[in-house]
């Protein structure tokens, strides 16, 4: 007999039939509504019916009816927050297209960066998007709004920049803070998770090491403008097939040889602009056709080489 069940009983009228203790229907209320409630926070229960104070898979709930879902280790009041910064000020495709002039792609996991596949112009299927945007927009924006995963920027020639693991997996967003680095030294460092990466670093200066004995890196594409330091940058990648590399100011303090792989059976394209101290140097290097067989294409400073 539940607590609960006989508060409510005690409310309804005296010739109710659930006034009668042998009533089958008062016997499943009293096992089922009154045992819930015997059991259980009421005042959470009715906290959880309300937004402000919802939490967990409740607050999940709230977050799926407005279409904002809930990222990975997300807190209950990020989360929160986040839902009322995306629909009160209105973080909708015709908001963003009207007010900021964005023009919005639908992003469909797994959506394959690299190849720019399965992806949509359709904005109205997911609540994830991929725009492009220069610098200024993109501030503006991440200061007026809580947009975590929400946007994906795409560079303004319209490619985006991934990292994508041996397993295919997407893995820019857990390294976006390197977009405001200077000093980038070793910060794949053996990173052997690594397969594919394309890069633009605005900021970085030094580069060192940054992939170095990365040894599944098949393709790197970096663009590191102000970069000037870059020793061991991919040395010991032996499996890179592509390197394109666009470090202008880019010259060793020491050895050039501990920049990239010394030999390589399986590399078939380079192209290379650095400090142009440096172009007699790539060009011997990597013209030796018994340490890159199988080299293909070779640029270097704008520069294409005749492999013949």
């Amino acid at each position: 007999m539940s607590n609960f069940g006989e508060a409510l009983f005690d409310l309804l009228p005296v010739h109710s039939a659930l006034q009668d203790k042998n009533n089958e229907g008062r016997k499943v209320i009293d096992n089922t509504v009154g045992e819930w409630f015997d059991h259980h926070d009421v005042v959470e229960f009715y906290d959880n019916l309300f937004f402000q104070t919802a939490s967990g898979k409740y607050l999940d709930l709230f977050g799926r009816d407005f279409g904002v879902y809930r990222q990975v280790d997300e807190s209950d009041d990020a989360y929160r927050e986040r839902i009322v910064q995306e629909k009160l000020d209105h973080l909708t495709p015709d908001y963003l297209q009207k007010v900021y002039g964005l023009t919005l792609y639908d992003y469909i996991a797994p959506f394959d960066i690299s190849e720019n596949k399965l992806t949509s112009d359709n904005v109205y299927l997911a609540n994830i998007f991929m725009a492009v945007a220069d610098d200024d927009l993109k501030k503006i924006l991440d200061k007026k709004f809580i947009l975590n995963n929400s946007l994906i920027w795409l560079n303004a020639d319209g490619t985006v920049d991934y990292i994508n693991s041996t397993t295919n997996k997407y893995l820019l967003n857990k390294y976006s803070m390197i977009y405001d680095m200077e000093n980038v030294d070793s910060f794949f460092d053996r990173n052997t998770s690594i397969k594919e990466v394309k890069l633009l670093l605005p900021n970085a200066v030094d580069v060192r090491n940054l992939f170095y004995d990365c040894t599944n890196l098949t393709d790197l594409i970096l663009n590191a403008p102000k970069g000037r330091y870059i020793n061991g940058l991919c040395a010991n990648c032996d499996a890179l097939v592509t390197i394109d590399i666009n470090i202008p100011l880019g010259y060793p303090a020491t050895n050039p040889n501990d920049i990239f792989p010394l030999e390589s059976d399986v590399l078939k394209s380079v192209r290379i602009v650095m400090d142009s101290r440096m172009k007699s140097y790539w060009i011997n290097m990597f013209s030796n056709s018994s340490n890159f067989p199988n080299l293909e294409y070779l640029s270097v400073n704008g520069e294409e080489v005749d492999l013949s």
